[in-house]
């Protein structure tokens, strides 16, 4: 029995798309390291490069999103078939109360962090930097988002991953 993967015919017209992603991704991740540590391990004077690198998250964030959008405006029909795909690898109970607890510690984590980290003096630079940590923690946040919503693994990416193995029953 052979399977029809949903994704094929667009995967070549798709890698340079999901390339630029994974650029994005590493920029993002790296990003995300600086705002923790800036915030958190060093000293007043380096509290700039925080901003710094929190608002290119955001930037990052806002480049992946448009360059997906033009992905799927440039390959007709692919954000139907991604559709198909995330529901031939859905999640199970286990795997969807997993995201669903990995959401919730993203939403709680930046709130501890900033409570018990005791370099954080002032109320006001708690705010700063449970803000700071928000947006470091958010396309981390947004992606189990994504799986949550379409219920497979394969959402984590705006532009879908192809499975690394057929789906089960198909």
């Amino acid at each position: 029995m052979t399977t029809v993967d949903p994704l094929a015919q667009w995967e070549q017209p798709l890698r340079p798309w999901r390339w630029a992603y994974a650029f994005i991704d590493a920029a993002q991740l790296v990003s995300m390291v600086a705002v923790l540590a800036f915030v958190f391990l060093v000293d007043e004077s380096y509290k700039a490069w925080a901003y710094t690198g929190a608002a290119a998250i955001v930037l990052l964030e806002l480049a992946q999103w448009a360059l997906a959008r033009e992905a799927l405006r440039r390959i007709p029909g692919l954000s139907g078939q991604l559709a198909v795909l995330y529901s031939s690898l859905p999640l199970d109970h286990r795997q969807r109360r997993h995201v669903t607890s990995s959401l919730v510690l993203f939403a709680v984590v930046p709130a501890l962090l900033v409570v018990t980290v005791s370099t954080i003096s002032s109320d006001s630079e708690r705010v700063i930097a449970a803000v700071l940590t928000c947006v470091a923690m958010g396309p981390g946040f947004l992606s189990l988002y994504r799986v949550r919503r379409h219920n497979s693994w394969l959402a984590v990416s705006r532009l879908g991953g192809r499975p690394r193995h057929p789906p089960q029953g198909s």
